[in-house]
This record gives C-alpha cells, sequence and structure tokens, in this order.
C-alpha cells in the first residue's frame, strides 16, 4: 500500500480520529498590548496520528471579529523560489508523534479586533509527493487584563537583554525538544519573560571578560519586590558563578536549579512573580513575609542557567516550575531613548529596551 492509500485508510478507520490534530498552547491564549500593536505568543501543537512522516508546508490564518465579519488574512507558505514556509523552524511531525510549531502571526495592529483566529495548515510528505493533508484550529485569543500594578524589578537602568518577541530564547522553550520530553515538560513558563542587566550610557554591561561576577555592572544590583504580596518560596544558598557553571547532570527532577537563587511573590488569585539568578546569601526576605511594591528583596547575581549576570523576570500560573507565563505590564518607569528620557506612567517592556525605575 503506497503513503497516500495507507493515510486515506488510516482516515476513514471507523476508530480513528482526524489523521492530523491540531491544539492550542496555552489552553488560554492571550492578546498581549504592546502599545505599538497586539501580540500573540502561543504555540500549535500539531499531532501527526498517521503512519507516515509529514511535512509542513504552509500556514494561513484568517481572522473575525465578534459578530463574524472578516477583518485579516496572514500566510506563509510554498511560494516561488524563495518559500516562506522556510522561516518555520520545525516543520517535520514524524509518525505517530507531535511536534511543536510557534505561531508566525505574533504582532497584528492595534486596530484590528481579533475575536477568531482560524488557521488552516497543510502538509506534505517527502516519501509520497502527491500527498496533501489539511487540518484546522479556531483560536479565540482573550485580552489579559493585569490585575495589580507591577514596577520594573531592579533599581538601576537595565537593558532588557533578551524578552519575548518571536526571536527571544524565553519565547523558543520548545518542549517538544527530546531533552525538555524527557523533564516532561508541557508548559512555558517564560513565555512572557525578560532578562534584565545593569548598563551604562555607553552600553557596556561588563569590564574585562565578563567571566568573573565582580566584572558586570549588575552585580550586587538592588533587586525589589514587583508588587505587593506575600512570598512563598525563597532560596539563596546557590553559588554564583561564571557562564556554563550548571552542573546539568543534576537537573533532571529539580528544575527549579535552573532559576539558582530565586523568590517568588504571590500577588493573589494564583498569579505569582518568580525572579531568578539572584545573588548568594542576598535575600532580605524568606517565605511567608509580607512585601510592598518597591521593596527591596535581593540583589542581582549570577546564579542558575545564566550566561550573564543579570535578573530574570517573569510572571507566571501558580509556583510550579512546569506552569504557563502570563503577560506583564509596569508602571511608573522612564524610557532611556539616547539622551532623552521618556517617563512611562504604564506600559511593555521588551528585548531591546533601556529603561530604569
Amino acid at each position: 500500500m503506497n503513503l497516500l492509500l495507507l493515510v486515506s485508510a488510516f482516515a476513514a478507520s471507523a476508530t480513528a480520529a482526524e489523521p492530523v490534530r491540531l491544539e492550542v498552547r496555552p489552553e488560554i491564549p492571550y492578546v498581549e498590548d504592546t502599545g505599538t500593536a497586539q501580540a500573540l505568543a502561543f504555540d500549535l501543537v500539531v499531532h501527526n496520528d498517521t503512519g507516515a512522516a509529514l511535512r509542513l508546508d504552509a500556514i494561513e490564518v484568517k481572522a473575525f471579529d465578534a459578530g463574524g465579519a472578516f477583518v485579516a488574512f496572514r500566510q506563509v507558505g510554498s511560494n516561488g523560489t524563495s518559500p516562506s514556509i522556510a522561516t518555520i523552524a520545525t516543520r517535520n511531525v514524524p509518525a505517530h508523534d507531535w511536534a511543536l510549531v510557534f505561531n508566525p502571526f505574533f504582532s497584528w495592529d492595534r486596530a484590528l479586533p481579533l475575536d477568531v483566529l482560524r488557521y488552516e495548515l497543510t502538509f506534505g510528505s517527502d516519501a509520497d509527493p502527491k500527498l496533501e493533508l489539511k487540518a484546522s484550529l479556531e483560536v479565540r485569543p482573550r485580552p489579559w487584563v493585569q490585575p495589580i500594578a507591577l514596577s520594573v524589578p531592579v533599581k538601576a537602568r537595565v537593558l532588557v537583554w533578551d524578552g519575548h518577541d518571536l526571536y527571544a530564547h524565553h519565547r523558543r522553550w520548545d518542549y517538544g525538544h527530546p531533552k525538555l520530553r524527557e523533564m516532561k515538560q508541557a508548559h512555558n513558563p517564560s513565555r512572557y519573560a525578560y532578562d534584565l542587566s545593569v548598563v551604562d550610557a555607553s552600553g557596556t554591561l561588563y569590564k574585562g571578560t565578563g567571566e568573573q561576577p565582580e566584572d558586570w555592572l549588575g552585580f550586587g544590583a538592588t533587586v525589589v519586590a514587583p508588587g505587593d504580596g506575600t512570598v512563598v518560596e525563597a532560596f539563596a544558598s546557590a553559588t554564583d558563578h561564571g557562564p556554563d557553571k550548571l552542573d546539568w547532570d543534576k537537573v533532571p527532577g529539580k528544575l527549579k536549579l535552573l532559576w539558582g537563587n530565586y523568590v517568588l511573590v504571590d500577588h493573589g488569585d494564583g498569579v505569582v512573580s518568580g525572579l531568578f539568578h539572584l545573588k548568594q546569601n542576598s535575600l532580605k526576605v524568606k517565605a511567608g513575609d509580607r512585601v510592598t511594591r518597591g521593596q527591596a528583596i535581593a540583589a542581582m547575581g549570577f546564579s542558575g542557567d545564566a550566561f550573564t549576570v543579570h535578573t530574570h523576570y517573569q510572571l507566571q500560573r501558580g509556583t510550579a516550575f512546569d506552569t504557563d507565563g502570563l503577560p506583564s505590564r509596569f508602571s511608573g518607569y522612564k524610557r532611556v531613548l539616547g539622551s532623552r528620557v521618556v517617563p512611562v506612567p504604564v506600559g511593555s517592556i521588551d528585548t531591546g529596551d533601556v529603561v530604569e525605575p
């Protein structure tokens, strides 16, 4: 039986579902208001229930408003000699397996109503050039309403070394990767995270080689509580180190080792702030302490899975490592635009921004 007949037989089976199934992750996809655009940081999980390896050839999405009126259209595909589908990192889905596809249509005009997004994915096969399968999914993103006021959690001028735009490593947490599958990961806790590094007016982050914590301008900088809440977890004994010094053999089963020294602050309703890679023994708080927005709680360090001295900040659901991240906006900071400093009453930050309290 050739591949096309095999797939057709599978699809026609009374006990089989659709040959290719799509899911959205997280289960509740949010629209993040960046101030200039609407950002959609969700993923598509592709389940290949056929006995053949499939190749993703095209992604199309149509947007509709709440009344069902057509709003906009986006696509990537196999168009000519410069196929835009080549921009998609994961295109091959093994037989009887799944793969994670990052939503490529991550930024939309703020004026567009994005009540319903109808995705259609087209698949082919290297083994059978005539094979074409389609799978569809309806996504209903929700606007994120932040329940508390938050401050940028470092008391210094910082560069957002890496945020959560489409290219950021926080956004690229591929839990379809074999190593993360082995660790039983099913969520992206850093989906909306930031790495905040102290920087001077010339863009310098460190002196010398940067191999020692003390080389970095930010080592020991004051880290503050981003919002009012209760400390629910705090860890302070991890050593500060140079790059690539984390013992990965100890990580499976103990994923919070990646955080190094950390503080988790519960703001209520299951919304939790995580502050990671803090300086050893610098914590001024412990589990059970109440903190207020802007209160000094620790110092910036070089602990855990850190390649630079920085404070990693993320808003998330609950205290588990394997949970979903949440969008965050900050109040009362200044954006540094060269020689000009602009106050921002409330706004978003992302990769490359320079801000100060």
